[in-house]
């Protein structure tokens, strides 16, 4: 009799039939069938907690409300009445014999504010598991698709609508997960070939949502080697004078090699930071080749740039020194010169000096021009009007008498101590005094022969490039003796 009552209750298992948990979590005989709905949300909550090791109920941010009617991936059926008879069934469940299905609705209290609310169907379920902390099936799947695990291709899976859709790689698989809204979660077409990365068993079976969760609980979230992309910045030091500097910080490349237009500088080689490199105006393509072997990345990392360096074209101008007339552009290796519309050949390279040209006083027409060079390939011109004044203050002198015949003449020009010049009495040059003259005291003491009238002058002998030098060379006095 016994052994035939065991075969009737194995039996009705591979029936289907509904077994329920007493409050000491052992299965009573006493069938009851129910509808079950498949429940990736439930999965995800009983191998969280399974895989966590549930304690008490303060482990979930809500407690269910018993009677709880779940369903297994063998078509039975299991009442729980209470947390006792849920936790046995929690860590009792394996890949073969697990919980797979809910039945809707249901009741949860929530732990924050003892609220009882109902969840009615999968998505409710889901967006409750996502709100209390739990990882989903489809952040998982984003989060480790790539990283911690690959799939074999082709897969099925079956959209927000319930129609079955095929996927044929990791990046369709990411957009179709996307793009079926917020609130849906993977549900796959069992059985598919999962591959661990970086583990050589090779793949996995995967038969139901409990062995992807189980699997998903395992990766972990790792920080990959960033391994660097080689780029580098140029950035401007001044003229055509530029900076390559290589970005890559962690982990640093073993060795640098540029190149610019496919020739490889080999003065800059392994060279980080290269300052100070000329660029002429032109189109380059600049490379490095960063070498990251070392970090567990790419043996050679190739990163290019076009790069235009332009023309410096800086309007030209000059100033006035004085007698000399400057460049403004230091940049302009040759420039050239005219005075009103005539060339001036006999110059410095950035200057003009007005003294060396054969110019009396007046106003001129000075141009200045640039000469097309690597620099600047445009010619630049720049004129202006400049008043050429090559006469200098006239020249004076002041007397007062000594004695009655003896007068005291003295010079009175700014140019007295550089310039020769004479002291003469009635056209009879008396002394000379001035830059050149030895002893000069730029005065004269002269005493006169008797009482009369007399006419004394002062001659500068340097004329000056005047249209009128009179008041420049020669300065006169009549002197009335008593």
């Amino acid at each position: 009799m016994k052994i035939l009552k065991y075969n009737i209750i194995l039996f009705l298992f591979s029936l289907g039939v509904i077994s329920c948990v007493n409050d000491d979590g052992v299965f009573e005989e006493t069938p009851k069938r129910v509808d079950m709905q498949e429940s990736i949300a439930i999965v995800s909550v009983l191998q969280q907690l399974r895989i966590t090791g549930m304690v008490s109920e303060d482990d979930l941010c809500f407690r269910f409300t018993y009677p709880l009617n779940l369903g297994y991936n063998t078509g039975a059926s299991i009442e729980v009445k209470n947390f006792g008879g849920f936790k046995e069934m929690v860590f009792n469940q394996t890949s073969g014999f697990n919980v797979s299905k809910i039945d809707f609705p249901f009741s949860v209290q929530l732990k924050s504010n003892e609220q009882i609310i109902n969840v009615a169907n999968e998505a409710q379920f889901n967006q409750l598991v996502s709100d209390c902390g739990f990882s989903t099936v489809r952040k998982d799947i984003l989060d480790f698709l790539g990283t911690c695990f690959s799939l074999e291709y082709p897969i099925k899976l079956k959209d927000a609508a319930r129609v079955q859709k095929d996927v044929s790689s990791e990046e369709q698989l990411r957009d179709f997960i996307l793009n079926q809204g917020t609130a849906y979660q993977p549900d796959f077409i069992f059985p598919f070939e999962l591959n661990r990365l970086q583990d050589p068993i090779g793949a996995s079976t995967i038969t139901s949502n409990f062995d992807l969760i189980t699997f998903l609980k395992t990766c972990t979230a790792t920080t990959p080697i960033d391994c660097p992309e080689g780029e580098f910045d140029i950035t401007p030091f001044g003229g055509f004078n530029y900076i390559f500097d290589a970005l890559d910080t962690d982990p640093l490349s073993s060795s640098y090699e540029w190149s610019i237009n496919g020739v490889v500088i080999e003065e800059l080689r392994d060279q980080k930071l290269v300052a100070d490199y000329e660029l002429l105006p032109g189109t380059y393509e600049i490379c490095l080749k960063s070498d990251f072997s070392n970090d567990g990345c790419e043996p050679e990392v190739i990163s290019c740039q076009n790069f235009v360096v332009d023309e410096i074209c800086t309007p030209l101008s000059f100033t006035r020194n004085t007698d000399l007339l400057q460049s403004n552009d230091l940049l302009a290796p040759v420039t050239r010169w005219f005075v009103d519309g005539q060339e001036v050949l006999d110059i410095t390279d950035s200057g003009l000096f007005l003294t060396e040209l054969d110019l009396l006083d007046g106003f001129y027409e000075i141009c200045l021009e640039s000469v097309p060079d690597m620099e600047c390939s445009e010619v630049r011109t720049f004129c202006d009007m400049v008043e050429i004044d090559f006469c200098p203050p006239p020249i004076s002198f002041t007397f007062e008498p000594s004695t009655t015949l003896t007068f005291t003449f003295v010079a009175d020009f700014p140019e007295r101590d550089e310039e020769d010049y004479e002291w003469r009495v009635d056209n009879d040059t008396i002394e000379r005094d001035g830059g050149s003259t030895p002893d000069s005291d730029n005065q004269l003491i002269y005493t006169f022969p008797s009482p009369g009238t007399y006419e004394v002058c002062m001659f500068k002998l340097n004329g000056p490039k005047c249209a009128n030098p009179s008041p420049f060379l020669e300065f006169c006095e009549t002197i009335i003796v008593p």
